[in-house]
């Protein structure tokens, strides 16, 4: 086809119509997403209205080839007449102003439009990929929006009209000079496809479950991601592409992988020749190749029909029970082990669980952080750790029990009175079970919440149970028998949540791990600290104990012996007893502590000698006064002369004394200067005494 203003007059109209029904399009699936709250239509409108860009870039581009193409005319127009060769009327480059701004817009303005699209692509497809996660959980939602009946003719609606646009554009496409509109025609089969992804999910969830429509919300963001990607791809890879002159390039934001579902021939044409090439005959000419290509699809209508024939069947594994799940309803009752006869999908499907392997639950706490691992009380044992109260150790508290009627054989149910204090423990404690009725189980709560209210149920009768244990018997001394009591309670629990119960058999339950919390780590080790100085100052009491009984009696059962005697002797005191009594008694005493070896043996005998030497020397005095009163009698004078003299010789010793006569007698005074002591010179050195 002739690169002249007609074609490209013909592909803007048609790249205007393409932005028109891409803009109605976007804006209505928009308008029903906000409406309704349908976060995957949502996304879906973003990617419409940016592909809106796309056609409106095509359409600017197209029309400025018509401009160019129009001032070509001209320009041939004017050399052909007669006034070409006149200086005025001579064309040149600088009045070609509609090429030079063709140039600019595929030099400049579309890898712009081309890398702003992919920036935007790529962050509102991230941005709804992380919303989908964080927000909506997309493996918990509830429910899907409401009025599918809406969201299914809207998606038809999309899906078919998209497709035909996109098959006709690319049907125009094929002509070089119309090459561009593939760009257009990708961008509209991608609104097709997501309109055919909103009828599929809505389908499925009509017929079944709805996990096809829940992951939508992931899909859209996801192709809106890998489109912007391939626009980046795109982009880098034109700077690298060999150009010849007067060849229009392609636009980046020409997504190959929608283009791909646009015009599905090309790819069987793309096939067709690399089985040429590598083979070196020509085989898509062959009869073969001809039949196999005009009942291609009937052989994949068939294949196809076999496939979902296959689904009338189902498989239940020896150690997995089913359940029937028909138009989304439960129906019938379990499935057993076996091959299953049921409708194809997604009329019916069988939802299988392993019911022979333990499920595990945390009734308390949470598994440690790293297994096999010893954790001291102050190091935090597990990322979230619950705390649960019981009875302090020691703390006289009166209970009443009671018999349950709907608990387990022998279960008692104890009410606490006279509370004073109560104590914080965080105990581990994982609750293992297996399922036993799989309907049952499965109708405890929606799908993925069983297990949850399970946990919340065990946690409810464990944390009742604690409050009635002490501390010191759940940390050391009965937590066997307590672990056997919590599973009895839990199991009854379980078997109490509905009329038929839970469908679960408890395998074990047990405190595994438990400690104070953390942050009372500390005091509990000044506690610990303080009982251990307390045995310490108790045993040093009896080694001193020890130690003095046996220094004072040389033997500890002596010792105690003696000092029984001698509280014995002090009640008899205070008691009044008879004299007799109390002198037997002294004797008894005097009697073990001669027995004794040690201090007190040796101080008693130090103190009777002592005792004698006082006595005797008593007597001696006594004696001696006698005698003097009869010397005194038969001579005062004398007597008391000799006592005089006797008391100036041991007061005078070895004094000298100088006798003088009376102060009326003249006295004449001779000195002997010579040292009585010395027997020597007086002139001498006196020696050292």
């Amino acid at each position: 086809m002739k690169a002249d203003h007609q074609s490209y007059r013909k592909a803007t109209s048609v790249s205007l119509l393409g932005l028109s029904i891409q803009l109605v399009s976007g804006l209505v699936m928009l308008g029903y997403s906000v409406l309704m709250v349908d976060p995957a239509a949502f996304s879906g409108a973003l990617f419409m209205l940016l592909g809106c860009v796309v056609w409106l870039t095509l359409a600017v581009v197209f029309d400025q080839h018509r401009r160019e193409r129009l001032e070509a005319l001209e320009a041939k127009s004017l050399e052909m007449s007669g006034v070409a060769g006149s200086s005025v009327f001579e064309a040149n480059d600088e009045m070609r102003v509609a090429a030079r701004r063709l140039s600019w817009m595929h030099r400049i303005m579309v890898p712009v439009v081309s890398l702003g699209l992919a920036a935007t692509f790529i962050t509102l497809g991230l941005w709804r990929i992380r919303h989908a996660f964080r927000s909506l959980n997309i493996l918990e939602v509830d429910s899907i929006p409401a009025h599918s009946g809406m969201m299914i003719a809207l998606g038809i609606s999309f899906a078919i009209v998209g497709f035909i646009f996109a098959r006709f554009v690319s049907g125009m496409a094929k002509q070089k000079v119309w090459s561009m509109l593939r760009a257009g025609a990708a961008i509209s089969v991608g609104g097709a496809i997501i309109g055919f992804g909103m009828v599929l999910g809505q389908f499925v969830d009509y017929a079944g479950p709805d996990i096809v429509y829940r992951y939508t919300f992931l899909i859209f963001p996801g192709l809106m991601v890998v489109v912007g990607g391939e626009f980046i791809l795109n982009f880098v890879l034109l700077m690298y592409r060999p150009r010849k002159t007067g060849e229009v390039p392609p636009p980046a934001f020409e997504s190959r992988i929608l283009g791909f579902v646009a015009a599905p021939d090309k790819i069987a044409e793309s096939v067709g020749e690399a089985i040429n090439y590598q083979l070196g005959i020509n085989v898509t000419g062959s009869w073969f190749y001809q039949l196999l290509s005009r009942s291609l699809v009937m052989l994949v209508a068939i294949g196809g029909l076999v496939i979902w024939g296959m689904t009338c069947f189902g498989v239940v594994r020896p150690n997995e029970q089913g359940l029937r799940i028909r138009n989304g309803q439960l129906v019938g009752e379990v499935v057993k082990p076996g091959l299953v006869v049921k409708l194809p999908w997604p009329l019916e499907r069988i939802e299988r669980e392993d019911v022979k392997s333990p499920h595990r639950l945390d009734a308390a706490g949470y598994p440690a952080l790293e297994k096999n691992n010893a954790y001291l009380w102050t190091v935090k044992h597990h990322a979230e750790e619950k705390n649960f109260i019981v009875r302090p150790s020691g703390l006289t508290t009166e209970f009443d029990s009671s018999t349950s009627s709907g608990a387990g054989a022998g279960s008692t149910t104890r009410t606490r009175t006279n509370v004073a204090d109560v104590m914080l423990l965080s105990v581990e404690i994982p609750v293992v079970f297996e399922i036993t009725d799989l309907k049952q189980y499965k109708l405890l709560a929606q799908d993925g919440m069983q297990d949850r209210l399970l946990q919340a149920v065990a946690r409810r009768a464990v944390m009742r149970h604690l409050a009635t244990e002490t501390l010191q018997d759940v940390l050391s001394a009965r937590r066997t028998e307590i672990s056997d009591t919590l599973q009895t309670m839990v199991q009854g629990e379980f078997d109490r949540i509905t009329t038929g119960g839970a469908g679960v058999k408890v395998l074990y339950v047990g405190i595994v791990g438990v400690h104070p919390p953390t942050k009372t780590a500390e005091a509990f080790e000044k506690v610990v600290g303080t009982d251990q100085s307390k045995q310490a100052s108790i045993l040093k009491a009896q080694e001193e104990e020890a130690t003095v009984l046996s220094e004072v009696a040389g033997n500890i059962a002596l010792a105690k012996q003696i000092a029984a005697e001698i509280d014995a002797l002090e009640a008899m005191k205070n008691s009044r007893a008879g004299e007799m009594d109390i002198e037997r008694q002294n004797l008894k005493i005097d009697g073990l502590l001669t027995q004794a070896e040690g201090k007190a043996s040796v101080a008693l005998s130090e103190a009777k000698a002592q005792r004698w030497v006082k006595h005797m020397g008593a007597r001696a005095r006594a004696g001696r006064y006698k005698a003097q009163l009869v010397a005194y009698a038969a001579g005062k004078n004398v007597y008391m002369s000799q006592l005089y003299f006797d008391a100036l010789r041991d007061v005078l010793g070895t004094a000298r004394v100088y006798i003088t006569p009376d102060q009326s007698v003249p006295a004449e005074y001779r000195l002997d200067l010579m040292d009585e002591m010395d027997k020597g010179n007086v002139f001498t050195a006196p020696k050292d005494q």
